[in-house]
């Protein structure tokens, strides 16, 4: 059984939290960052045997296991999934300020190649539509950044 989540938001430290509980010897952590089990109805529906299998297979009970994916917590219907595994699982969220958080995705995505507009030109497209339900994750700067109506 997993016993914690790190979830939260993208350029948040999440990475790095993932690689200092990996190094602890008494947390079992998959290698890979961002499993996206629950986040993800393909690796969803292979069951809890396939979502098992990244994770050591030492039974020692005093070891803690978790994973990092930060999509858990953006998506709808991943609480439940995630409560239907494990009622008592311990969530840790990794958040950071908005902006800070929106200027780093930014400079992430250029650094990819997909974001081809200055960041004036991106922000201000994006407060534009702000309020609309249909959005790209890829470049919501500032809406995966509203904590708040992400826990709600």
């Amino acid at each position: 059984m997993i016993n914690f989540l790190v979830i939260g938001a993208q350029k948040s430290g999440t990475t790095s939290l993932h690689e200092y509980l990996k190094a602890h010897p008494k947390i079992i952590m998959p290698k890979a960052k961002e499993l996206d089990f629950f986040s993800s109805d393909k690796n969803y529906k292979k069951g809890i045997e396939f979502y098992h299998s990244f994770f050591a297979k030492n039974h020692e009970q005093d070891f803690l296991r978790g994973e990092a994916s930060p999509q858990y917590m953006y998506k709808e219907g991943i609480a439940e999934r995630i409560y239907k595994y494990n009622p008592k699982m311990k969530l840790i969220m990794c958040i950071r300020n908005p902006l800070d958080r929106a200027i780093s995705h930014f400079n992430m995505n250029r650094r990819k190649k997909i974001e081809k507009r200055g960041i004036e030109q991106a922000f201000n497209e994006e407060l534009a539509v702000i309020e609309s339900q249909e959005y790209d994750p890829e470049f919501s700067y500032f809406r995966l950044g509203e904590y708040g109506r992400i826990l709600q």
